[in-house]
């Protein structure tokens, strides 16, 4: 029997010295396959379910919620040890084993945000401890839609990381999503070994900027038209058209007589 889970109100209260780098960029839930439990000869038994996860638990899947993996909250180097009181080894991480999930070799993930967006890196905290059969992922391949009513874009963002068996230490790897346009994100991370476990997923990204419409301006001169001569009139002072008068009067001609 484990402790009751915390509410995130108590859980982000009871947090002391605790390293927290919060980024959420809109994301408004996740969903992934459930968490598993880690039973290693001569170690405390490890549960790495999502116990803050706030959505719904469905044919052992996480949907449409928000849980540990965006509270801030940085697992440790031993994902046995934890930063708070009372809770039960490999509380801050969320993790599964790779023969778990059948043959296909990863843990996909979908992420749902506010509104489009351009992302420009994911950000995952992960464990590696290889000593336990425990590394960071191998590979992550992302694809993009614009909303939910559409097919998920044919071009995947994939990066490969390099992995490291030497230093055991915990850390953030950064996935460049190369300025990739969306709202939903579906993500598939690689196993590297029999386990693989986050603490934290964060977004990088900016407001897609809509396009505006410039008013076209026309280049063209305008026409000048070709100015008259105006005389002021002497009577009045305004002004006349000197050509009309010329053409509407006669003038008259002198007549020439003969000698």
């Amino acid at each position: 029997m484990y402790p009751r889970t915390q509410t995130l109100f108590e859980h982000n209260i009871s947090l002391t010295n605790v390293d927290i780098d919060v980024d959420y960029d809109g994301l408004i839930s996740y969903s992934a396959p459930e968490g598993q439990l880690m039973m290693p000869p001569g170690y405390p038994i490890a549960s790495l379910n999502d116990s803050t996860y706030d959505g719904a638990h469905e044919r052992r899947r996480l949907l449409g919620g928000l849980g540990q993996l965006t509270d801030g909250v940085i697992g440790l180097d031993d994902f046995l040890l934890t930063r708070q009181y009372h809770v039960w080894p490999g509380y801050d991480y969320l993790g599964w084993r790779n023969d778990s999930l059948g043959s296909q070799g990863f843990v996909e993930m979908e992420f749902v945000f506010d509104r489009k967006r351009n992302f420009t890196s994911m950000k995952v905290h992960s464990n590696n401890m290889f000593r336990r059969g425990v590394k960071i992922f191998s590979s992550v391949s992302c694809w993009f839609k614009p909303r939910l009513v559409a097919d998920w874009e044919a071009e995947p963002v994939s990066f490969k990381t390099v992995l490291d068996d030497r230093n055991p230490s915990a850390r953030y790897v950064t996935v460049p999503l190369n300025r990739r346009a969306a709202k939903f994100l579906r993500c598939r991370f690689y196993f590297a070994d029999f386990w693989m476990m986050f603490s934290e997923i964060s977004f990088q990204s900016e407001d897609t900027i809509l396009p505006t419409l410039i008013p076209i301006v026309s280049t063209v001169p305008p026409i000048k038209k070709e100015s008259t001569m105006s005389t002021p009139s002497v009577m009045t002072g305004i002004p006349f058209d000197l050509t009309l008068f010329i053409s509407h009067k006669r003038i008259p001609q002198m007549e020439t007589h003969k000698s």
